[in-house]
């Protein structure tokens, strides 16, 4: 079993629409020691044959055959996760090809920080729109209690948060 730095966990249902261009946007990412960990949902579109498309040795595809929920499908990940540290990305999205560089340099750094997020540029649209969320760590733990101060798919965390 291959030791990874980073499980990158991917909850897919029925994304066949933007799922290769979220699978790519992992694979070409300029840190390589990482696992993307794919949990097909029960989708009834192309979204398994996408996954399937792409021969790479760090895909590792789990396949539920119904839909349980993204809660569960996340859980899941969690528990599969062979990686040091979590990143998040749902199926719709893209990451930079420096995202996980980045936030690993920083984790590894700051061994005081669980977790790191980014902002968010949007796409596919005629405009384009920059989501700034905040980096002040104390209120980012006050406005956890309200809501999430961070865009998901932008995280990566310390997996120990989860299970020590």
């Amino acid at each position: 079993m291959k030791d990874f730095k980073v499980s990158v966990i991917m909850p897919v249902y029925n994304a066949e629409k933007y799922l290769k261009d979220a699978i790519e946007s992992i694979l070409n990412q300029s840190f390589k020691n990482f696992e993307l960990l794919i949990i097909n949902d029960g989708s009834n579109d192309k979204s398994k044959a996408i996954i399937e498309s792409h021969n790479d040795s760090r895909i590792r595809l789990l396949n539920n055959e119904e839909n349980s929920g993204l809660a569960k499908v996340r859980n899941k990940g969690i528990y599969e996760a062979k990686g040091e540290y979590i990143a998040w990305l749902d199926a719709d999205d893209i990451s930079h090809p420096l995202r996980l560089e980045k936030q690993v340099k920083l984790l590894d750094s700051h061994p005081d920080v669980g977790i790191c997020g980014t902002w968010v540029k949007t796409i596919g649209t005629k405009v384009t729109h920059k989501w700034r969320y905040p980096t002040n760590p104390n209120f980012i733990r006050g406005r956890m209690l309200f809501d999430d101060p961070l865009a998901t798919s932008s995280v990566m965390l310390r997996k120990k948060l989860f299970i020590g």
